[in-house]
């Protein structure tokens, strides 16, 4: 047992000899490795006991790290406050450039108590007086192995089942499931279904949170009787699977993947002081320094998680920032997120955020810690060297941004785990820089969910001038040359973070092209997470003060939209010397929105998605509450026919900005849905 009044210190699952295992994928766990997944459900269930000890170790200890209830964690119990304990948003880094690596941490510590607990659990199996035969290191070996499983979100499979399933039962549904224990088969209550506060809840929870003594996915109740609720698992599995339409491209978990590829749209050639500039665009959704000049255009990975924590959660926890780690999927989740922010930062190992970015000038500028934590006052400069409390790597000190970074051979602290081998990439060692495209064209080709988009083939037929690829950046590799006939298309969105009670998503559809997608149908999306207006975050109280926040993120417009708007438009691009601007105009006029609660409840809507009805009745969205949209296009850089590339990766340049759409004075609300 530790003692109370010393740290719990952060080292990830050591073992007895120091070595690595992998993190599984949860399906896997349970099919293929049957011993390990029964110490996960039982140790799990074990730390959900509120008077588990450690206690830093429990898991409403651990929960509690992420948001409320704003207190001194148990296990940093000397820690300095800069704000009154219960009135900030805990430790949690969001919208900033160290947002991966904080919660590689958690991570990492969740996985430490579970292996602590596995161990004891393995040996008490092997020690049982009623196991039965051939028990003897089977258990032992499955403890030292175990790690932390991951949800894959992006597998193609939910697009067809929703949650995950093993032999047709929804594994994060059932109330108890059967494992294999040394006495046999033995059936437990399932700790991935939710989880049961107890008697007592943390300090601090308010209305709905207040009467609910369990996590909640996609409650549904009647007024505001939140104490008498269902589960609305088909609106979930709805959100994960999309509709029936048989293009593939417009299911959400391809334009997730989509845009997950899109973030390895980068050449690893950028000059030197390009690189913390890019890894702060890459790394969160309020980048501080976005340099459209250079023309990153990536959208960002912080953003990309959103839409998991709002499918999950609806209108119940994992859609609270505040409670949302009290929800077992959020540790799935994010261990799934740190094995992408792992594939990422191996390929691009030069892009970092270092000690702050490079303005135009050559003059260095601090990154800005916008969110204030119970450590760290709002507005500090934020850096590689930037403690990352609450979690301790030593009784003395913190680990830092730099000692998270990288989980292979090469990374300066040891991890203790990593993810199976996906095609030529192997998670556990620093790639060869001599592979690096190759390993950067293997990843667009693992995320694209179209052969198209992976292949780059040209447009066809009569093009604007816009579709003619200008001379690439000097510092492009010259394995590369220019792609004619070829323009990507994105949106670049801007949403005020408050201007609705909390989470929020946006959807974008095509208006009155049934011919593409029924009206019915998103072709791409947004999501972002906030917290609610009660919030007790001293930091978000502060913010609100001084004026909107803006969350940023990016929607990819695929081929299959843009090809037959661009017959239907009529437009004569070989002779028209203004077709470049009616192509745009053209696009942007054909793009609806809407705003909609993470549980399904419209906020919001373009009046080009209206009834002439719907838009008499309904009142002008106030224009604090309005996004901003822009209409992005980039050029692409191809790899030569004698690149001698087996995987080929494609490169974006030479964005332009086609100005706004969606403005304010085109959006109708509803505010009796913002509750």
């Amino acid at each position: 047992m530790s003692n109370p009044s010393r740290p719990y210190v952060v080292t990830g699952m050591v073992g007895d000899d120091g070595s690595v295992y992998p993190r599984l994928e949860i399906r896997d766990l349970i099919t293929q490795h049957p011993e390990q997944y029964s110490l996960f459900v039982r140790s799990l269930l074990q730390l959900y006991n509120p008077d588990y000890q450690p206690k830093p170790a429990s898991f409403v200890e651990m929960a509690g790290i992420h948001g409320m209830p704003y207190q001194r964690w148990a296990g940093d119990p000397d820690c300095t406050t800069v704000y009154r304990p219960g009135t900030n948003g805990g430790y949690c880094r969001h919208s900033s450039v160290l947002f991966a690596h904080w919660h590689r941490l958690a991570v990492i510590l969740i996985e430490q108590a579970v292996g602590e607990v596995a161990a004891k659990i393995a040996l008490a199996d092997e020690l049982d007086p009623k196991a039965l035969p051939g028990q003897k290191d089977r258990w032992t070996q499955a403890a030292k192995e175990l790690r932390f499983p991951f949800w894959d979100w992006l597998d193609p499979r939910t697009s067809e089942e929703g949650l995950p399933r093993v032999d047709g039962v929804s594994i994060f549904q059932v109330p108890t499931v059967k494992i294999q224990t040394s006495r046999g088969e033995e059936e437990y209550s399932n700790p991935l279904r939710g989880y049961d506060f107890g008697e007592t809840l943390p300090p601090g929870f308010e209305d709905n949170m207040a009467v609910w003594y369990r996590t909640y996915r996609w409650p549904r109740y009647a007024g505001s009787d939140w104490s008498n609720l269902t589960e609305d698992y088909e609106g979930l599995n709805r959100c994960l699977m999309g509709t029936d339409h048989p293009n593939q491209e417009f299911k959400p978990i391809n334009y997730m993947r989509d845009k997950f590829g899109h973030l390895f749209k980068l050449p690893p050639t950028h000059p030197e002081e390009d690189w913390p500039s890019i890894w702060d665009e890459w790394a969160n959704s309020t980048p501080q320094e976005r340099r459209l000049d250079t023309g990153f255009c990536l959208g960002n990975f912080e953003e990309c998680h959103h839409k998991i924590h709002n499918d999950i959660g609806g209108d119940g926890h994992m859609s609270t920032p505040d409670q949302a780690a009290f929800e077992p999927l959020f540790f799935l989740h994010h261990s799934m997120v740190d094995r992408l922010v792992s594939m990422w930062e191996a390929v691009y190992p030069d892009y970092w955020m270092n000690k702050g970015w490079l303005d135009n000038e050559g003059k260095l500028n601090s990154f800005i810690g916008p969110k204030g934590t119970l450590t760290q006052e709002e507005g500090t400069a934020v850096d590689e060297d930037t403690a990352l409390s609450p979690f301790k790597k030593n009784e003395n000190e913190y680990w830092t941004a730099k000692d998270a970074h990288f989980i292979h051979k090469g990374a300066s602290l040891k991890k203790y785990f990593t993810y199976p081998p996906i095609g030529p990439f192997e998670f556990d060692k620093p790639i060869d820089r001599e592979k690096q495209q190759e390993l950067i064209g293997f990843m667009q080709q693992y995320f694209s969910t179209s052969k198209l988009d992976y292949t780059y083939a040209p447009y066809e037929g009569p093009l604007p001038s816009l579709f003619s690829p200008p001379a690439m950046p000097e510092f492009f590799p010259t394995t590369h040359e220019p792609l004619r006939n070829f323009r990507r298309f994105i949106l670049f969105v801007e949403v005020v973070a408050d201007a609705w009670n909390g989470s929020h998503n946006m959807e974008v559809f095509l208006h009155d092209k049934p011919e593409i997608a029924p009206a019915n149908v998103p072709i791409t999306s947004l999501a972002a997470i906030a917290r609610q207006k009660k919030t007790k975050c001293a930091g978000c109280v502060e913010r609100k003060k001084r004026g909107a926040t803006f969350l940023q993120g990016i929607c990819l417009l695929q081929r299959d939209v843009i090809t037959p708007l661009m017959k239907s438009s009529g437009i004569d691009f070989p002779g028209d010397g203004d077709a470049n601007e009616k192509l745009c105009t053209y696009i942007k006029a054909n793009l609806g929105a809407r705003f909609q609660l993470p549980g399904g409840d419209i906020l919001a809507e373009t009046t080009n998605l209206l009834s002439e009805d719907d838009i008499s009745k309904l009142d002008n969205l106030p224009e604090e509450k309005a996004p901003r949209i822009r209409l992005f296009s980039g050029a692409a850089a191809a790899p030569k026919a004698d690149s001698g590339l087996e995987y080929k990766p494609y490169y974006y340049y030479d964005w332009k900005d086609h100005g706004l759409l969606m403005t304010e004075d085109t959006w109708k609300w509803r505010p009796d849905n913002w509750h």
